[in-house]
């Protein structure tokens, strides 16, 4: 992937997006997460108030769904789950057909409210962590649509699979990230060296993660010996770090950052091998939730208060 320049970005360069920005997301239901399938033919948009799945090629409207928290969409493209965040549950949804295949069981509305959901790499299981005052977890075989396991990961809101899905690496809004075997949820081990909040967390390779967080310091860590490798301190104090995406070729990220107390929101490209700030993206999103390279790397994806931008990344 070259550098992007002036040259070889380009923003809201397509029919959907346009689409998506003026017909769908108007200033008062802010989008707050947007997911490609793994061939970028579908795109889910998700908003405060309803959700869309898109064919991306087609430029066509799907489907429509009502009080989307989260969702993910399986490995292989052809399914949807999402959890229902005014009936605390979780759907499956299949895409080929267009239509639901069940609710999933077990979630107990008094007890399950969801905060992050995800396919395992092969897209055998389905893992949503809970949040509120019991916080429960729950993971399901993808095919029987059964419960193999309910419980808690400790202080976790946010989950991430490791490329061999043998092990979890679990965050919140805490300063420790924690690591868990995939297996029976048993912890493996504990970082702890960021000063603040973690915003941001993922596998790099099966044995080393990346993690940002508040106190605007990106980490490598090693899973041999659960000890910090480097670190990237980033500049100018005044923007608070507030998440991070890594590009699929694991050589660049997108750090979103925020001027408080204005809250104006800055998307900066950095090299993650020397730390050198590549670009700073010219932006009109007052607010982003939620920033992501597509599978293909083929889109940057930035999920804002009053638009959906998709910046084309020219190979």
């Amino acid at each position: 992937m070259k550098v992007p320049t002036k040259k070889t970005l380009k923003i809201k360069s397509t029919e959907i997006i346009e689409a998506i920005k003026y017909q769908t997301f108007a200033t008062d239901n802010p989008c707050k997460q947007a997911i490609f399938s793994a061939d970028e033919k579908y795109l889910f948009v998700n908003s405060n108030v309803s959700a869309s799945l898109w064919d991306f090629i087609k430029q066509e409207k799907v489907a429509t769904f009502d009080f989307v928290d989260r969702a993910a969409i399986s490995p292989d493209g052809k399914l949807l789950v999402y959890s229902n965040y005014e009936e605390q549950a979780v759907y499956l949804w299949n895409i080929e057909n267009k239509k639901e295949i069940c609710r999933l069981p077990g979630n107990d509305p008094f007890r399950f409210q969801p905060a992050d959901i995800c396919f395992s790499p092969y897209g055998k299981e389905i893992l949503a962590t809970g949040l509120g005052l019991y916080g429960d977890t729950y993971l399901w075989d993808t095919e029987s649509k059964e419960i193999i396991r309910t419980g808690k990961l400790r202080a976790t809101a946010f989950v991430k699979y490791s490329p061999s899905g043998k092990s979890l690496l679990g965050y919140s809004s805490k300063n420790t990230l924690t690591v868990f075997n995939a297996a029976n949820w048993d912890i493996l081990g504990e970082l702890r060296e960021h000063k603040s909040d973690v915003q941001s967390a993922d596998f790099l390779a099966e044995n080393q993660v990346i993690s940002s967080g508040h106190d605007r310091v990106i980490k490598f860590w090693d899973l041999g010996s659960f000890q910090e490798i480097r670190a990237i301190k980033l500049k100018n104090a005044k923007l608070e770090f507030d998440r991070m995406a890594v590009s699929q070729d694991k050589k660049h990220a997108l750090a979103l950052r925020r001027l408080y107390p204005e809250q104006t929101t800055h998307l900066e490209l950095l090299d993650l091998e020397t730390g050198q700030l590549l670009y700073s993206f010219p932006t009109d999103q007052n607010f982003i939730y939620e920033v992501k390279y597509s599978p293909k790397n083929t889109y940057i994806l930035s999920s804002g208060h009053n638009n959906l931008v998709l910046w084309k990344l020219i190979s």
